[in-house]
């Protein structure tokens, strides 16, 4: 780009060197005074706004070598379709016609240093670094937990050993290596975690100071394009947060040793100290989350009626389920259902293509309406007189965990926030 030349690149196609003193991101040109001074006056230019080279110098590599200009026809961006957040040359439009919510690229970057996003992405930054400090904080003090319950059963196991005769030598070497084996699995996961919480704030780290060079020394193109590019990887950030938790990399791992009751018939009947297991809590840490990005980064209003909403049928599946109630989408991809007949209730489990995978009998209570809470856990609704309330059903033991009761008869169900909403009838 012509933001790393010294030379002015209108004097230089003329054969002359001269040095640039400033740089129009726009045209993606290093002028010098005098051209600099020419090109305000052209009518194609003299709304562009050049910067020192000093000051283009002063912003983050990542931000100054963001082009303005279209991969696909190197063009200039010159407007943005809302309906597909995407940046516009005037040959692109082509391809969204009838398309909703075109606006120039101007229109959009009108005061873009004092708006929303900005402010949001400053939070959402700052949000992801508290995130990050919490989980190494909560992974930190788990490691300590593990190291105390590796003293405590160590000591049960030498306090144990000093109790029977020299016989239990090879058996306490067996344990001590099992303990030994299993702690350093977990040591290495959660350093794994670590390492990449670690990488994650090093990155978001890394943002903030663009956004203050931005703020300071970019142009408003510069600044809104930058913050695309942040704003979006903060998003996939999120995202990688929330997927740590998913998959149970900040589930409380409790390690626990079980003596066996014939220790005192050690030597004829006992072959090995007892199994050591590895208990598991799941991790109840909720993180700050920034809210979704929308569609459209820019508070620019789109007029669509509900007229020009489309819906097309895309799959249909098979379940062989005659009275379905509730229906609730899995992150896994798979669907939940609930039947309801005057015989039973019966919570279901199909993948995509309708094939079961699992069932809850419902006993007792019936199943109406189903929610999702978490990813072994969900609620189903009972409007029985006998049995009015909610049942908490556990997919992966395929049981009622629990069952709470209520003085009206339940109908539809919500989960939101760690609270359930419910649709009751006195």
């Amino acid at each position: 780009m012509a933001a790393t030349q010294e030379l002015c690149d209108i004097c230089e196609q003329r054969h002359v060197t001269k040095s640039s003193s400033f740089l129009c991101p726009e045209c993606e040109q290093a002028f010098c005074n005098d051209c600099n001074a020419y090109h305000g006056f052209l009518k194609l230019s003299k709304h562009h706004v050049t910067v020192s080279i000093q000051d283009h110098s002063a912003l983050s590599s990542s931000i100054s070598q963001i082009s303005n200009t279209c991969m696909d026809h190197n063009e200039q961006y010159q407007l943005v379709c809302q309906a597909h957040d995407e940046l516009l040359c005037l040959t692109c439009i082509e391809k969204h016609d009838g398309c909703k919510g075109i606006i120039t690229i101007s229109k959009v970057i009108e005061n873009v240093k004092k708006s929303s996003l900005f402010q949001e992405t400053q939070q959402s930054l700052n949000g992801i670094n508290r995130n990050i400090e919490m989980l190494q904080k909560e992974l930190k003090k788990q490691k300590g937990s593990i190291q105390h319950q590796e003293d405590t059963i160590l000591s049960q196991i030498s306090d144990t050993r000093n109790k029977i005769n020299d016989h239990l030598h090879k058996l306490e070497e067996k344990i001590r290596n099992e303990v030994y084996d299993i702690t350093e699995k977990l040591y290495n996961d959660m350093n794994q975690t670590l390492q990449i919480l670690e990488n994650k704030n090093v990155n978001t780290n890394d943002a903030e100071q663009p956004l203050k060079d931005m703020e300071r020394n970019a142009t408003d193109v510069q600044t809104y394009l930058g913050l695309r590019k942040i704003s979006s990887e903060a998003t996939i950030t999120e995202s990688s947060l929330q997927s740590i938790i998913r998959d149970h990399s900040l589930d409380k791992n409790t390690l626990l040793l079980q003596i066996d009751d014939k220790i005192s018939n050690i030597i004829n009947n006992i072959k090995t100290f007892g199994p050591v297991q590895v208990q598991t809590t799941p991790c109840q840490i909720s993180l700050v989350r920034h809210k979704n990005k929308q569609a459209q980064i820019v508070e620019v209003k789109m007029k669509i009626s509900i007229a020009d909403i489309k819906l097309k049928l895309t799959k249909t599946i098979k379940t062989g389920v005659s009275r379905m109630k509730g229906i609730v989408s899995l992150p896994s991809g798979n669907i939940a259902l609930s039947e309801y007949t005057n015989s039973r209730g019966e919570v279901m489990i199909f993948d995509s293509d309708g094939v079961k995978l699992s069932k809850v009998i419902v006993e007792d209570a019936k199943s109406f309406d189903i929610t999702y809470i978490d990813d072994r856990t969900l609620a189903a609704t009972s409007p029985l007189q006998t049995h009015k309330g909610v049942c908490i059903i556990d997919i992966k033991e395929k049981k009622i965990s629990k069952f709470i009761r209520t003085n009206y008869q339940c109908y539809g169900i919500k989960h939101h926030d760690g609270s359930l909403f419910v649709c009751a009838m006195s």
